[in-house]
């Protein structure tokens, strides 16, 4: 007898008001509005200067300039460390002066970021009906932005929350809906601590019952583990070891979660956005420890834009990953990648035995950016679409269940 469940989840990065830059005057021209460009984000100047090979440090070390007392013991400035330190002055000037310009932060602005709030939730209840929806920059710390969202989600979903370290202001949140076929078992935070201040949003879903091929419903030990997670900007040759170091951490996290807890979880999907393109060496590592990317097994390609970044750069940064573990794991990974690039129609499936006389396979059957009448392989215009400068991910899998 043949089973089968789906499992649907979406990603959306909402671009919190803290980082969001917005003109004082409302008024915009027709010449605006059809620009292909993303609501302007702030970029944090500090975060540059304060890590080394991944690891947070207090501030550049500079060596002492030379001195007529200090003897023999003298030193000159690192290169290295005028370059960072004159970007920082040249960045904090053009800021100082940006201060005297028509724009601002959304959040100093409470009329705006509640009419965005409220945007976002319309559009999320309208067009984003998942299973799961993991949301990164979500405005943690402002009571009233959070409100919004429970007042309008709690009913129909439970929300798990998980802020950024430190002073950051955003964070995480995964949605479950509650009348799905998918119940949380567990939830974990893990926080990279690192000059990024990133984390991971990690929630155990168990599946109650799958269909069989005559309407017959069965029970199956089939357990998920869900990683929602935001990495670093790729911020020059140091932001490489930043996003490495993070990327390692995410992945050692999947694998420790796994040994504490053998044969529970039978497969594992990473969703968030990672800013990163399929050569990117983040993906590298993430496909190089048996994850497949969906949406390029879904389609063939990766020709799609989820985000418009700072610097006018249009990327598929948005991402779902997944892999189905222990017993008797079967990776696919290098298989999917090779149908793909021959151009092959016949889907790759990733196979392992669940019990005995139990067989699972997964696959993504659909993989669709939101608004899914916009295109996929560019960024729509203002008028068409500002609610971020991301756009949501959703992917839909099918769980199948064969008795062998």
């Amino acid at each position: 007898m043949n089973y089968k469940a789906h499992f649907s989840v979406t990603t959306f990065n909402l671009l919190a008001p803290c980082y969001h830059k917005v003109e004082l005057s409302d008024c915009s021209t027709q010449q605006q509005q059809n620009k292909r460009q993303p609501p302007e984000r702030t970029i944090c100047a500090a975060e540059k200067l304060n890590c080394r090979n991944g690891e947070c440090v207090t501030s550049p070390r500079i060596a002492r300039p030379y001195s007529p007392t200090s003897g023999s013991n003298r030193s000159l400035v690192p290169m290295s460390a005028l370059k960072k330190w004159s970007q920082f002055f040249l960045e904090s000037i053009e800021k100082y002066r940006g201060s005297f310009s028509c724009k601002t932060l959304e959040s100093q602005t409470k009329y705006r970021w509640k009419a965005r709030a409220q945007k976002l939730v319309d559009f999320i209840k309208e067009q984003l009906t998942t299973d799961v929806i993991c949301l990164q920059e979500y405005w943690c710390t402002q009571p009233e932005w959070c409100s919004i969202f429970q007042e309008n989600f709690s009913r129909e979903y439970e929300m798990y929350t998980a802020k950024r370290s430190g002073k950051k202001a955003d964070g995480l949140v995964t949605m479950v809906r509650r009348n799905s076929c998918w119940k949380v078992v567990d939830t974990e935070v893990y926080y990279f601590h690192d000059c990024g201040e990133r984390l991971l949003l990690a929630t155990v879903l168990s599946l109650n019952k799958a269909e069989g091929d005559l309407q017959q419903e069965k029970e199956v030990p089939f357990q998920l583990l869900l990683i929602n997670t935001h990495l670093s900007f790729p911020h020059g040759s140091w932001g490489l070891s930043l996003r490495l170091n993070e990327v390692r951490k995410l992945l050692d996290f999947v694998d420790s979660y796994l040994e504490l807890h053998p044969g529970q979880v039978k497969a594992v999907v990473l969703v968030g956005d990672f800013n990163a393109t399929l050569e990117d060496p983040v993906c590298e590592q993430i496909v190089s420890r048996g994850f497949t990317n969906s949406y390029l097994l879904t389609h063939g390609n990766e020709n799609v834009v989820t985000h418009c970044n700072h610097n006018g750069h249009s990327l598929p940064v948005d991402k779902v990953y997944y892999k189905l573990v222990a017993p008797y794991y079967n990776n696919a990974a290098e298989n999917v990648l090779k149908s793909s690039q021959i151009g092959s129609s016949e889907m790759t499936f990733v196979t392992s035995l669940l019990t005995e006389n139990t067989k699972v396979r997964m696959i993504p059957v659909e993989a669709t950016v939101f608004p899914p009448h916009l295109g996929a392989e560019q960024w729509p215009t203002i008028s068409e679409y500002n609610l971020s400068d991301h756009r949501p991910l959703r992917v839909l899998f099918e769980v199948q269940f064969q008795d062998v």
